[in-house]
């Protein structure tokens, strides 16, 4: 398992070393025709529209868990938030589709409930990665992938997109395809 570990942390380094390098080198290329904030103010928060971003965004957060306490059990239903979060909304133009976190987006609109299994899903399918003796490279690749496209979506949501959502579960299906596991073939009888 020690193996497994190593390898993941060096998947997750070449990714993170690789998509820094494609992040720089494009906003360097960009730079060339455009005007352009650096990453490291963008990362530190330092631009001007930095500061309504990380409010509003904690104001969404905030905001769904009253949401959430008034429909606990079943949610207001699927692509409600934009029409219902008008009724906690603090500022006039901080409206959105969406509360910028997927798990806070599935217990608003489907309910606790649905926002626990889909916990227990993604729990799931971590442990059962994890236990693997023998994770090959592009598991740990697309892992990497996948584990931070589900970051991303905790702080900013975009899986309303037909496409995106498709592809974050193919590359899940494509890491646990070599998976064996028993947590999780007795959950999702892979074999």
């Amino acid at each position: 398992n020690k193996k497994s570990i190593k390898k993941i942390i060096l998947g997750v380094l070449a990714t993170v070393f690789i998509s820094w390098i494609i992040c720089l080198g494009l906003t360097g290329l960009r730079s060339e025709n455009f005007s352009n904030l650096s990453l490291s103010t963008k990362l530190t928060f330092q631009d001007s529209e930095a500061g309504t971003s990380l409010r509003e965004r904690v104001d969404f957060w905030r905001d769904s868990l009253k949401l959430i306490t008034q429909e606990p059990l079943k949610g207001t239903g699927p692509m409600s938030f934009r029409y219902i979060y008008p009724s906690v909304q603090k500022y006039f133009l901080a409206i959105s589709d969406h509360p910028h976190n997927w798990i806070l987006k599935i217990g608003v609109e489907n309910g606790v409930p649905a926002a626990i299994a889909f916990i227990t899903f993604l729990v799931l399918i971590a442990v059962a990665v994890l236990k693997t003796k023998r994770l090959e490279m592009s598991q740990v690749l697309l892992g990497t992938a996948v584990g931070g496209a589900l970051l991303h979506n905790m702080v900013d949501y975009n899986m309303n997109f037909i496409p995106t959502i498709l592809t974050f579960f193919i590359l899940t299906a494509n890491i646990l395809k070599t998976v064996r596991t028993p947590p999780l073939q007795k959950c999702v009888r892979l074999q």
